[in-house]
C-alpha cells in the first residue's frame, strides 16, 4: 500500500498512523523490537545494545562482540535481530550458534515464535512459518529465508549465512580455562562458521562473557578487521552503575561473587586464572596440628566424594565435622589413583562406619548411577536412601561451585590436617585450582561445603550416637582400624601408619590406651 498518496483525515488518522508504524518496524531494529513485544522494557543499556547493532549493519561491519551483565535483554534482542533479519531479506540464512546445541535450539524456538505473534502478522502478513520445514534446529519461512541452530563445534555443510549470531560460545569459566576447549572453539569459528558468510554485508553477531583472557573474543579481536566491540560494565571508572535500578543488586553480586566471576559476569574484564580464588598463606593459616583437633564425641560429621573414572584424575572422598562453633574440620581423606570402582565403594562403606557422617554428599552424574548399583545397602550408617545425598549445581563452572570454600578459608571457619603425608600436594591443588592440572580434592570439598551449607541445622548436635565405639573408646581414642581407611585423626599414634607409603597405611589393629 503507498500510505505517500493517501490523504489523511480525522477519521483516518489512527488507521494511518498504526500503518506507518508498522511500516517502520519494518526499516527500524528499535521499533521492530518495541512493536514486537511491549512489555520489554527499554533500558539505557538496551538502548545502547540497539544503537550498537544498527550501527554495525550501517557501516558494514563484519563481526560485532558484546559484553553486557545479566538482565539487560542480551538474550532478547539477539532473537529479535534474527527475527527483523527473516522480515527483511526473503533469502536470508540466519545461523543460531551457542556453547550447546539445546540453547541454540531454544533461542531458535524464541525466533520461531515471532512469527506467531498477532503483531508480525499485522507486519508481515506474507511471511509465516513453512509447514514442510519447521523443526526448532532447522526451519524456514514461506518466502524462503531459513533459519539453522547448532552448537559450537557442529557442522554447517550445505548452509551459508547472512546473518550468525553467537550466544555464549564457552559454557563457564573452566570451559573458557581449558585450552583444549577454546581451541575448539577458536578453530570452528575460523574454519567453520566464518567461511560459511554469503550474500552482501553478512554479519556475525558475537555475544559472550568475558570468562577469559584466552576466550573467542580475545581471539577475533586479535586476527579480524571490520570488528566493533561494545562491553557494558555494572560500574564504569566512576563507579556510575549501568541501571540505576540495579545498582544495588551489583553490589551484592560484587559482594557474593568470586572476584574473577564478578569481573567477567559484570565488567567484561577477564583477569587471569592463577590465585583466583586461593593463596598458600590463607589455606597455611588454616591448618591444624595432631594435638588442635576437638573430640570427636562432640564433631557432626559429613561427607562427599569426587569420582573419577580413569585418566589422570583422582577419586577423593573426604570427611569432615562441625564443631559446636561452626568450624568444619576436615578430618578424613582418601586420595588416590587407580582404584576401581569396588575399590571406591568400600573404602566409602569403612570410612562410613568409622566416622558415621550424617550424609554423604556426591554429584549427579553418570559414575553415582553406577555406584548406587554397588553399593551394600544394609551396610552404611543412617540408611542408604537417606544417607546419599546429590549435589546439582545447573551447569555452573567449578570456580562458582568452589566459592562457598573461598569464603569459608577466608573467614578461617575450616581447619586442614598439615601433617597429613599428601598435604603438599593438597595444598598445591588448592592454591592453583582452577588452573592447575588436577581438582579432585576441591571439588570434594567444594561438595562437602556445599552439603554443610544446604544442612538446616549442622551444628545443632553431633550424630546422635556419637562416632563407632567399635573404632573409638570413651575418651574419643581410635582402638580399632581395618585396612583400607586413610584416616587422620590426631589421636592416633604415629605407629599405627606406614608413613613411607603415599598414604595412610595401618598396619595390623592394636589398642590404644
Amino acid at each position: 500500500m503507498n500510505l505517500s498518496n493517501i490523504v489523511i483525515t480525522e477519521q483516518n488518522r489512527p488507521i494511518v498512523e498504526r500503518l506507518l508504524l508498522y511500516r517502520r518496524a519494518t526499516e527500524d531494529f528499535s521499533t521492530f523490537v518495541q512493536l514486537m513485544d511491549p512489555k520489554f522494557q527499554i533500558r539505557q543499556s538496551t538502548k545502547k545494545i540497539i544503537n550498537f547493532i544498527e550501527e554495525c549493519r550501517n557501516n558494514g561491519k563484519s563481526i560485532g562482540i558484546i559484553s553486557a551483565p545479566p538482565r539487560v535483554g542480551k538474550s532478547h534482542l539477539t532473537t529479535a535481530l534474527a527475527a527483523f533479519e527473516l522480515m527483511n531479506k526473503s533469502d536470508a540464512k540466519v545461523v543460531l550458534a551457542s556453547y550447546g546445541a539445546d540453547l541454540a535450539d531454544q533461542n531458535s524456538r524464541r525466533v520461531q515464535s515471532f512469527l506467531s505473534l498477532d503483531m508480525w502478522k499485522a507486519i508481515a502478513p506474507n511471511i509465516g512459518l513453512n509447514p514442510n520445514e519447521s523443526a526448532f534446529n532447522k526451519w524456514s519461512t514461506t518466502t524462503g529465508a531459513s533459519v539453522r541452530s547448532v552448537g559450537v563445534g557442529g557442522g554447517l555443510t550445505g548452509f551459508g549465512c547472512t546473518l550468525a549470531i553467537v550466544d555464549d560460545p564457552h559454557s563457564n569459566l573452566e570451559a573458557a580455562d581449558s585450552p583444549v576447549q577454546t581451541k575448539a572453539v577458536k578453530e570452528w569459528f575460523d574454519s567453520v562458521l566464518f567461511t560459511r558468510r554469503e550474500g552482501k554485508s553478512p554479519f556475525i553477531l558475537l555475544v559472550a562473557t568475558r570468562w577469559s583472557l584466552q576466550d573467542l573474543t580475545s581471539h577475533v579481536l586479535a586476527n579480524y578487521p571490520d570488528v566493533a566491540y561494545l562491553n557494558l560494565p555494572a560500574f564504569d571508572e566512576n563507579g556510575v552503575a549501568l541501571e540505576k535500578e540495579f545498582e544495588t543488586l551489583y553490589k551484592q553480586q560484587k559482594e557474593s561473587l568470586p572476584p574473577r566471576i564478578w569481573s567477567a559476569l559484570y565488567m567484561g574484564s577477564p583477569t587471569p586464572s592463577e590465585g583466583a580464588l586461593f593463596t598458600a598463606n590463607d589455606i597455611e593459616s588454616c591448618g591444624y596440628s595432631r594435638d588442635e583437633l576437638p573430640d570427636q564425641r562432640h564433631l557432626t560429621f559429613l561427607a562427599a566424594s569426587d569420582y573419577a573414572l580413569g585418566g589422570q584424575d583422582r577419586t577423593c572422598h573426604v570427611v569432615g565435622g562441625v564443631d559446636p562453633s561452626g568450624i568444619l574440620w576436615i578430618t578424613d581423606v582418601y586420595w588416590k589413583r587407580g582404584d576401581t570402582v569396588e575399590v571406591w565403594t568400600q573404602k566409602q562403606l569403612e570410612m562410613s562406619r568409622i566416622w558415621r557422617p550424617k550424609a554423604w554428599y556426591e554429584e549427579g552424574d553418570a559414575t553415582t548411577k553406577v555406584l548406587k548399583s554397588l553399593r551394600p545397602r544394609d551396610h552404611f550408617y543412617g540408611g542408604f536412601d537417606q544417607y546419599f545425598k546429590t549435589i546439582s549445581h545447573g551447569g555452573k563452572g567449578k570456580e562458582f561451585r568452589a566459592y562457598p570454600l573461598s569464603r569459608l578459608i577466608s573467614k578461617k571457619e575450616i581447619r586442614f590436617p598439615r601433617f597429613h603425608p599428601q598435604w603438599p600436594e593438597l595444598l598445591n591443588e588448592l592454591v592453583t585450582f582452577p588452573a592447575g592440572t588436577h581438582d579432585d580434592f576441591v571439588d570434594a570439598l567444594a561438595l562437602l561445603v556445599n552439603g554443610y551449607g544446604r544442612t538446616k541445622s549442622p551444628t545443632s548436635k553431633p550424630s546422635p550416637d556419637g562416632v563407632n565405639p567399635e573404632y573409638w573408646n570413651s575418651q574419643g581414642v581410635m582402638i580399632k582400624r581395618s585396612d583400607g581407611a586413610i584416616c587422620i585423626n590426631p589421636r592416633i599414634t604415629a605407629e599405627l601408619f606406614d608413613l613411607e607409603n603415599d598414604f595412610y597405611s595401618p598396619q595390623p589393629s592394636r589398642r590404644i590406651g
